[in-house]
C-alpha cells in the first residue's frame, strides 16, 4: 500500500511502481503456497495497493518484504510503500497448485508495466481470482499502428508462456501528434493574447479525438481542459481557479479561426 498510482495515461511517465507487481514479485521471492490475491480497481488506474492471502512454514517472510520494501521504495521513489503482514486467525481451505502459482507470476512478470517509450505504455491494471479463475485486466497504449503490434505482441507472448488465454476489447485508434498543427498554434497565440504562456506536449491518455482523426485524418486536433489533480484516484481533485480561464481560451480561439 502508499505507492503513487494515479491515471495511467496521464501519470505513466512519473517514476513510480504498480502494486501487482511488487506483490507477485514477492510472492515469487517467498516459499509460499497462494490462497488469494487481488489488486487495482481499473484498467487505467495505476494499482496503488494490492494483498494475497499465503500459508508458509519459514520465518524470513518479515525479512524479505523489508528487504523488498526497501530496494523499490529507494529505486522508484515510492517513499511511502508499506508491505503489511498480519497473521490468519484460520487456514484457508484451498491454496493454489504450484503450477497455477508459477504460471500466475510468470504472466505478470512477462506483461509490460509502465513506459515502454515516448509512444507506447501499458498498465496492469486489475489482478483477481474470480470463480477460482484469475483474472487479469490489461491496457496498453499506443499512438501508431505499429505500437499497437508490438504492445499486443507482448500480451500474446505472456498468456502464451502462462497458459493463460487472452481476450483482446476494441482498441482506441492510434492518434499521432501532427506537425504543424494550425489549430494549436492559433490556441497558443489565443493564450498569449490573455498573458498566458501554454506548452504543446504529447501524453498516452486514450481520447475521443483518436475517433475523429480516424475519420478525417487531415483534421487539425487539440485537447485542452482543466487542471485536474491526481486523476482516477480517491484524492482526484478539479482546480475551479482554473474553469474560467479555459473557457476564455477556447471562446478566443473559436474567434480567431479563420
Amino acid at each position: 500500500a502508499g505507492l503513487k498510482g494515479g491515471h495511467s495515461g496521464e501519470a505513466i511517465g512519473i517514476k513510480h511502481t504498480n502494486a501487482i507487481k511488487i506483490i507477485c514479485r514477492l510472492l515469487g521471492k517467498l516459499d509460499c503456497e497462494i490462497a488469494s490475491i487481488s489488486g487495482g480497481r481499473a484498467m487505467n488506474v495505476i494499482p496503488s495497493e494490492s494483498e494475497a492471502i499465503i500459508t508458509t512454514d519459514k520465518n524470513d517472510v518479515h525479512e524479505i518484504c523489508t528487504a523488498l520494501r526497501d530496494s523499490v521504495a529507494d529505486y522508484y521513489e515510492e517513499p511511502k510503500l508499506k508491505i503489511d503482514v498480519n497473521p490468519l486467525s484460520e487456514a484457508p481451505k484451498q491454496v493454489m497448485s504450484l503450477k497455477d502459482k508459477t504460471s500466475l507470476l510468470t504472466v505478470v512478470d512477462c506483461l509490460f508495466d509502465g513506459l515502454y517509450n515516448s509512444k507506447n505504455s501499458a498498465n496492469i491494471g486489475v489482478l483477481n481470482i474470480v470463480n477460482d479463475e484469475v483474472q487479469i485486466k490489461y491496457m496498453p497504449r499506443f499512438h501508431e499502428d505499429v505500437g499497437q503490434s508490438r504492445m499486443m505482441s507482448i500480451a500474446k507472448t505472456a498468456a502464451e508462456k502462462s497458459n493463460y488465454i487472452l481476450t483482446c476489447g476494441e482498441a482506441t485508434p492510434p492518434w499521432e501528434s501532427k506537425e504543424p498543427n494550425y489549430l494549436a498554434m492559433l490556441m497558443m497565440e489565443s493564450a498569449q493574447s490573455q498573458g498566458r504562456q501554454l506548452k504543446q506536449r504529447v501524453i498516452h491518455g486514450g481520447l475521443e479525438c483518436s475517433y475523429f482523426i480516424q475519420k478525417n485524418p487531415n483534421l487539425d486536433i487539440v485537447s485542452v481542459g482543466t487542471t485536474n489533480i491526481d486523476i482516477h484516484s480517491p484524492k482526484e481533485k478539479l482546480l475551479l481557479s482554473s474553469v474560467e480561464p479555459t473557457v476564455n481560451l477556447i471562446m478566443r480561439t473559436l474567434q480567431n479561426i479563420n
